[in-house]
């Protein structure tokens, strides 16, 4: 299975994911929850599917405000990015981008998060996974310091579910 956000997979025909170093897989979407903005892929095809890492659950409860905060992303296209910065505040709501309501509890940092990054992990120094990069606010849909991460405790509870019942 691949996180990743709603958003980044909600209008996809065919999904391939590509690794670093190469790995191509097909996905299909198992499973995924508009409001909180997560969907769990199902790799379906592609050589070497036992041999991909998985990235470590962390409790954001334990990484304090002003704590080290890594994202990790493609954005702009440029793959395989890493920023960092720090935890900035939890429990943040923002509105969505159509307006139609607000994501709520989420993770802030000041590491940067621009269009691309979307789906990309949030890890703390222990390269434990504390979000899932989801959103910015910035009036020039730039990274102004204000990104956006879902955390890692509500992430695994509903893909529990998603997996289960889509």
């Amino acid at each position: 299975y691949v996180l990743t956000n709603e958003h980044v997979v909600a209008e996809a025909q065919n999904i391939r994911l590509v690794f670093r170093g190469g790995k191509t897989f097909q996905a299909e979407i198992l499973g995924k929850d508009e409001m909180i903005d997560i969907a769990v892929l199902e790799i379906t095809k592609g050589e070497g599917i036992d041999d991909l890492p998985a990235a470590p659950l962390g409790d954001p409860k334990t990484t304090p405000i002003g704590g080290w905060a890594i994202a990790i992303g493609n954005p702009e296209g440029f793959e395989n990015t890493v920023t960092a910065g720090v935890l900035s505040a939890k429990n943040r709501t923002i509105p969505r981008p159509n307006s139609e309501g607000s994501y709520q509890n989420l993770l802030q940092t000041d590491a940067a998060i621009n269009p691309g990054n979307s789906g990309g992990a949030l890890v703390n120094l222990e390269g434990k996974l504390v979000g899932i990069n989801t959103a910015i606010a910035s009036r020039s849909r730039r990274s102004e310091g204000y990104g956006f991460a879902i955390p890692s405790l509500l992430v695994d509870r509903v893909v529990t579910d998603l997996i289960a019942y889509g």
